[in-house]
C-alpha cells in the first residue's frame, strides 16, 4: 500500500477521479508511474474487455477525439498480440467507437475474458500493440491448446523467483486521495 508521499504524487500528477495508474519498477525502492487520465495515456489507451457482454470492445472517446479528428475513424485496424497481428474492424457505436468485427476471433483464440484490463499502444494510425491483464496480472498471449500436462506446476524456490520478477502495478485512482482497485502485475 502506498502511504508516506502519495498526496505529493497525486498533487504533482494532477490526477483526477477515475485515474488508472500503471507502476512499473525500475529498481529496487523505485517505481515509474503512468497516469491513464480519461483513460489515456501519452499514444496508449486503456480499457476493459466487454465482449462477453457487449460482442465489442469500446475505444475510449477521449483516445478517439486526441488522435483521429482529421483521421477515418472506421475501417480495419491491427492489433499485435501473441507475434501476429490480427486484423479488428472499428465501427461507430451509437456515440462511440469500438472494435467488432474479428474482435470475437481475437478473445477467443487468445482467451481474453470479460472483465481483463487491456492496454493498446499505438503504433501508427492503424496498428496498436495489445496487453492484457487478468486480476492484476499480465496475461501472456499465445495460442492456447490443451495438452495432459496442463496442470504442471514448477516449484521455485523465494530466491529464484525473487531475482527474476519485474514488479509492475497497476491502480485505479477512484477519488482523489483514496485507491479502490490495486493490481500487481509481475514480468519475467
Amino acid at each position: 500500500m502506498l502511504t508516506d508521499g502519495w498526496r505529493a504524487v497525486v498533487n504533482n500528477l494532477n490526477l483526477i477521479k477515475n485515474t488508472w495508474l500503471f507502476f512499473k519498477s525500475i529498481g529496487d525502492k523505485e517505481l515509474e508511474v503512468y497516469p491513464f487520465l480519461n483513460n489515456v495515456c501519452g499514444e496508449s489507451y486503456i480499457t476493459m474487455n466487454n465482449y462477453a457482454n457487449l460482442g465489442l470492445t469500446v475505444i475510449p472517446t477521449e483516445f478517439v477525439s486526441m488522435f483521429y479528428k482529421n483521421h477515418e475513424r472506421k475501417g480495419i485496424y491491427q492489433l499485435y498480440a501473441a507475434g501476429k497481428y490480427w486484423d479488428v474492424m472499428a465501427a461507430k457505436v451509437h456515440v462511440t467507437y469500438a472494435f467488432t468485427d474479428g474482435w470475437p476471433k481475437l478473445c477467443d483464440r487468445l482467451e481474453i475474458m470479460d472483465g481483463d484490463t487491456m492496454i493498446f499502444e499505438k503504433i501508427d494510425n492503424a496498428v496498436f500493440q495489445l496487453r492484457v491483464f487478468r486480476n492484476g496480472i499480465e496475461v501472456v498471449l499465445g495460442f492456447h491448446e490443451t495438452s495432459e500436462d496442463s496442470d504442471f506446476c514448477e516449484i521455485i524456490s523465494k530466491t529464484t523467483f525473487q531475482e527474476s520478477v519485474r514488479f509492475v502495478s497497476i491502480l485505479f485512482l477512484h477519488t482523489q486521495y483514496q485507491i479502490i482497485k490495486i493490481a500487481y502485475i509481475f514480468f519475467f
